[in-house]
């Protein structure tokens, strides 16, 4: 598994921002805009890399990139789920990043399913397993036999994980979630109103897409002043880094 800790990001272009914007518009899974995002900006890795990352180290990136484009500090909302108050948040990338770096390369985890005890080696999912898995008719079934590479029963048993039970498969992903840190982000909230605690998952490609399709229409409006100020070619001003884009930008508006 490539390493994602270090791994080079270019800045954000108007190129990237506009394939994710059109990716969503057209309906593509998330995994694969994920693919498509981080091929373009890992380098050198490319392609190759944003495939055999795993989900947590992706997640990782997408945070990281986020963070050249937006800055450190991110806004969301979430509901508590006793009273409904909604609740503003604040956070900040190397909060959400914590102290993990890449995860193992394989893992071993005990775990309890259909009255018996279990032991699973496993490794964390990639994307390449993910793009594998949208092909298929069971997608869980793809990600088990992809990242299960044994399971023994509680007597000795050694159980094919195609015959995986539907207990049994809830808690094999469980196992391949912790085994990732980022895979999934949960955030430990408490509700000011009714002093309830509760945790939620922080979506960070979701957010971070999000984001970037509410800029657009800002995006296009961007292009047009650049190209009429400047006459400058669609492509080449959508290949400059964002924050560059963004500095041409002001100076249009100021002539």
């Amino acid at each position: 598994m490539p390493t994602a800790e270090g791994a080079a990001l270019r800045p954000l272009t108007g190129a990237e921002e506009l394939l994710v914007g059109e990716a969503l518009a057209a309906g593509m899974p998330r995994a694969a805009i994920v693919t498509r995002l981080l091929a373009a900006v890992l380098d050198p890795g490319g392609e190759a890399q944003a495939l055999g990352l795993s989900v947590g180290q992706r997640e990782a990136l997408l945070l990281r990139l986020r963070r050249t484009a937006f800055g450190d500090r991110i806004e969301a909302v979430a509901a508590c789920p006793r009273c409904r108050e909604q609740l503003d948040i604040e956070l900040g990338t190397a909060e959400l990043l914590g102290t993990g770096g890449d995860p193992p390369e394989s893992v071993e985890a005990d775990i309890q399913a259909d009255g018996a005890s279990w032991r699973v080696r496993l490794r964390p999912v990639t994307g390449a397993d993910q793009t594998e898995a949208l092909a298929a008719a069971d997608p869980v079934a793809v990600l088990l036999r992809c990242c299960v590479t044994g399971l023994v029963r509680g007597d000795g048993v050694v159980w094919p994980v195609e015959q995986a039970g539907p207990a049994l498969r809830a808690a094999i992903d469980t196992a391949l979630r912790d085994a990732d840190p980022h895979a999934e982000i949960r955030l430990d909230l408490a509700c000011p109103g009714c002093r309830e605690s509760f945790a939620v998952p922080f979506d960070a490609a979701g957010h971070f897409f999000a984001e970037l399709a509410a800029e657009a229409d800002l995006l296009l409006r961007e292009v047009a002043a650049l190209a009429r100020s400047f006459h400058w070619r669609e492509q080449d001003i959508l290949a400059l880094p964002r924050s560059r884009r963004k500095a041409y930008a002001a100076l249009a508006a100021a002539r």
